[in-house]
């Protein structure tokens, strides 16, 4: 089998890194195929052995670089051309330090003895700690590895794409993802309309049959979800995204089904029957349909039940119950709905997307291209909009944003080791990423709505805006590092730690 062309000039140590870790990713799949973290058998147990393999294989990536690095060292002290040892050692280290969390969290899962507490409502978690962390290793690993040995590169996504096929597998599945979202956002922008709902609801209450087609733009909403759902393209989802999707969709399903087979029975009957049968009915088809307005938009829910309503459900949230009836919709209005959901994972999907794939130089953005793109900017605000905003806030800084998360200080050490090298490895790059990608797609969008509770300018928050589309540029060369970066990186540490100060001042 031929080399990747990035591999004609490779040094003999370039070519032993390039071979190791492409042995280790190989290894990686034999043990821990992405089928079975998807789909893990019955019996979790059996695949404990499998998962703590993996987690060897993981934490023992610099012994088993080692031979490699050796070689580094030994041509740089014969002049011989190669990566340099101290970078090979620094981005090992980069590695490292990113999985350390989830590492630590499969390996409590499954146990000393193999199986821990692999039962019941850990599968889920199981599944998803176990798929992140090798997606984050293999990515990390991928990333570092075409950086080292083809340092000079103009662009590394494509030395990765050339390096590695599953690398170019996982550009091409992202890139489909942020083209496929903005359909299916319009399609939930039609499918709740809030005139359907309420002429439902109307002629339900007068034992009138609705439409024979009525419920056919609900109907293909959900089938365009489980289409993002389904085979290969959930590797184009970060894990937690995909459950949260399939949570979602799974809800939909559920009360949609039944609204289907209620709505279809009215019209299996005479007009007469079907009165009857559509009053007996009331209650359960106006829950369901509450249920259902409730996992698309809460502003539909509130222009169904009413503001008062929900604010009361918020001030005293019921708690959600997996597998409760389709009836029960209130433990539902304190989840985020699918609307705003979608909204976010697209902004995070379409950035991951142009960071795999630079759009062409000379493309014109402006009024026109923003005319294709969803719109993401909120209506009016409401006081109960407002307060789960300022929740949201306080649970991204609490949460994947603390002082103390693995992502968090990814991008504090990042900051720290920039002013020491002007060589950053790929991999730390992509550590940083994913906090900048958090402020930019999730932290934003909620202070937009919670700016002036918070005290938070609208010029401020542009600043934010802009030094996260500034730290998100594809491959920057060491000279951009330099010049441009640290200088974002400071007032986006700033602007969160004062955030922080602020909401600790509320409680």
């Amino acid at each position: 089998m031929a080399d990747p062309p990035p591999l004609a000039n490779a040094s003999l140590a370039g070519r032993a890194l390039y071979e190791t870790a492409r042995s280790c990713l190989a290894e990686l799949e034999r043990v821990a195929p992405w089928h079975l973290l998807y789909h893990p058998p019955d019996d979790l147990a059996e695949l404990a052995p499998r998962l703590g393999e993996m987690a060897t294989i993981i934490a023992g990536l610099g012994d088993r670089m080692a031979p490699a690095l050796a070689l580094c060292r030994e041509a740089a002290a014969s002049g011989e051309p190669a990566p340099a040892g101290d970078d090979v050692a620094f981005a090992l280290a980069g590695i490292d330090e990113m999985v350390q969390h989830e590492l630590g969290l499969l390996r409590d899962l499954i146990g000393p003895e193999g199986e821990g507490r692999l039962r019941g409502a850990n599968r889920e978690r199981l599944t998803e700690v176990s798929a992140d962390l090798k997606g984050k290793f293999a990515s990390s690993l991928m990333s570092a590895t075409a950086y080292l040995v083809c340092p000079g590169a103009s662009s590394g996504f494509e030395v990765e794409e050339q390096l590695f096929p599953e690398r170019a597998e996982e550009f091409r599945l992202t890139s489909a993802l942020a083209a496929a979202l903005p359909e299916v956002l319009a399609q939930l922008r039609r499918a709740a309309d809030p005139a359907l709902f309420q002429d439902l609801l109307t002629r339900w209450r007068l034992g009138l049959r609705a439409d024979p087609y009525a419920l056919s733009d609900l109907v293909t909403l959900r089938g365009q979800l489980g289409s993002l759902l389904i085979g290969e393209r959930r590797r184009a989802f970060y894990t937690g995204d995909y459950f949260q999707v399939r949570q979602r969709e799974g809800l939909l399903a559920a009360r949609l089904g039944e609204l289907e087979r209620l709505h279809r029975e009215s019209w299996g009957r005479t007009e007469r029957e079907a009165a009857v049968q559509l009053r007996s009915h009331r209650t359960r088809l106006e829950n369901l349909l509450f249920g259902v307005a409730a996992v698309l938009d809460t502003q539909l829910l509130r222009a169904l039940v009413g503001e008062a309503q929900i604010a009361a459900l918020r001030r005293t949230p019921v708690p959600f119950q997996p597998g409760a009836d389709a009836e029960e919709w209130a433990p539902l209005v304190a989840q985020d709905d699918l609307r705003l959901f979608l909204e976010m994972l697209f902004g995070a999907v379409r950035r991951r997307s142009s960071l795999a794939r630079p759009a062409p130089s000379g493309r014109v953005r402006g009024a026109a291209a923003a005319a294709s793109e969803p719109d993401l900017v909120p209506a009016q605000a409401t006081a109960a909009e407002i307060r789960a905003a300022i929740d949201r806030v306080r649970s991204l800084l609490t949460g994947p944003l603390a002082a103390g998360s693995p992502g968090w200080r990814s991008f504090r050490l990042f900051q720290q080791l920039l002013g020491k090298r002007t060589r950053i490895p790929e991999t730390m790059l992509e550590a940083v990423r994913p906090a900048v990608v958090r402020v930019q797609a999730e932290l934003l969008p909620s202070l937009r709505l919670s700016a002036r509770e918070l005290g938070v300018t609208a010029a401020v928050l542009t600043q934010i805006e802009a030094s996260c589309t500034a730290l998100l540029v594809p491959a920057p060369s060491p000279g951009e590092l330099q010049s441009l970066f640290p200088p974002h990186l400071a007032r986006l540490s700033s602007f969160v730690e004062a955030l922080r100060g602020t909401l600790a001042r509320r409680r």
